[in-house]
Order: C-alpha cells, then sequence, then structure tokens
C-alpha cells in the first residue's frame, strides 16, 4: 500500500491552514511544521486533526534545513517506504494533481518528483510567472534524497527523479499584498547576500 504524509511549512497561516489541512485529505498522515507563528496557526491545526510540531529558526529562515528538520522529524517513527509531500500553507492540492502522484507513484520508479505550482495572483493564473512550468521539489520517497539551498531549496541529487506534470495550486495573494511583498524582499535580500559572498569568494 501507498503511504503518503502531508507535510506543511507555515508561519502565520491561519486564513489558509484549514484549506490546505483538507487538500491533503488523502495522506494517511499530516504533520504542520511552523517557523513560530503569532497567529492562531498551531491551534487551529491541531483542531482539524493536523500534527503540529514547531521549529523557529534563529537565524535567516532557511526553508532546506525546514525541510530537512520535517524528514529527520518523520524518519524517527515512519519506515523508508512512505512518501512526503511538501506544501506551504498558502497551496492547495487538487484531485488532478493527488490523481497524477498517486498514478505516477504506482507505475513509475523514481524516488523524488519535482511539481510546479499553478501560480494564482489576484485570482487570476498568471502562466507566464517562473516560465510555466517551474520545478519545486516536493515529493520524494522518505529517505532517498534530502534538501540542499537557502530559500531556494532543491534536492541534493537527481539520479532518480521524475516529474508530476499536473500542478498545483499557488495562491500567492492569500495574505494580501504586503505580505506578499514582504515575502519577496525576503527572497531578494538572501540572493543579494548570496551574490556579495560569491564575489568576495566566501562561497
Amino acid at each position: 500500500m501507498i503511504r503518503i504524509i502531508g507535510v506543511i511549512l507555515t508561519l502565520n497561516e491561519g486564513k489558509n491552514i484549514k484549506a490546505c489541512i483538507n487538500s491533503l485529505s488523502f495522506c494517511d498522515r499530516i504533520l504542520v511544521l511552523d517557523s513560530g507563528s503569532s497567529d492562531e496557526t498551531c491551534k487551529l491545526a491541531r483542531s482539524y486533526n493536523a500534527e503540529v510540531i514547531v521549529n523557529k529558526q534563529n537565524h535567516v529562515f532557511n526553508i532546506a534545513k525546514q525541510r530537512n528538520y520535517a524528514l529527520d522529524h518523520i524518519s524517527k517513527v515512519e519506515e523508508n517506504d512512505c512518501w512526503i509531500l511538501f506544501l506551504d500553507g498558502d497551496e492547495r492540492c487538487t484531485n488532478e494533481f493527488k490523481q497524477n502522484i498517486i498514478s505516477s507513484i504506482e507505475n513509475e520508479n523514481f524516488n523524488s518528483y519535482r511539481c510546479t505550482p499553478k501560480y494564482i495572483f489576484n485570482n487570476h493564473w498568471i502562466k507566464s510567472y517562473q516560465e510555466y512550468p517551474a520545478w519545486h521539489d516536493r515529493l520524494l520517497l522518505l529517505g532517498s534524497n534530502d534538501f540542499d539551498g537557502g530559500v531556494w531549496e532543491h534536492f541534493k541529487n537527481y539520479q532518480n527523479t521524475g516529474y508530476i506534470q499536473t500542478p498545483y495550486i499557488h495562491l500567492a495573494m492569500s495574505k494580501g499584498l504586503d505580505e506578499w511583498l514582504k515575502k519577496h524582499i525576503r527572497y531578494a535580500d538572501w540572493d543579494a547576500n548570496q551574490t556579495y559572498l560569491t564575489i568576495k569568494g566566501i562561497k
């Protein structure tokens, strides 16, 4: 039997958490890994029967490390034959996306998969954003791979990686324009710092 664990990374996702959890209802287990929310994200997630753990990083947030933290936590109680599907709080699985995942796992021999979001901005699908399909590393067999990078994370290796062609939903404006801008400023700061380190020969 295929066993899938859904993992949701959150920070102040009280507005989104119910819909995100509901979209993962096909999963055998749902884990919310929170980064230190000040709203009711964790309380709400527990009320929707998700397991909640908190890992608040004390430095510039590194999403690769956060995803690896989730993998390490799960590996303590799960066997390596289960699959891990990562979503963020503002993302949703569709039924078509779910079916594509299950069919791929059942009929292919990959141990990790790249997925692509359908980027919804102000209620419109911005298909040109990141040159759709923009591949994000989100599905893997536990123990087969882990993550590297910073705010732009990726699998450490692609030796046995396939593609889920059906997109999941990314609701970019789910928390409003101000939060969208803050997130992209954080991304820009990260990229600028990485460029600086490279120029200085530190990286």
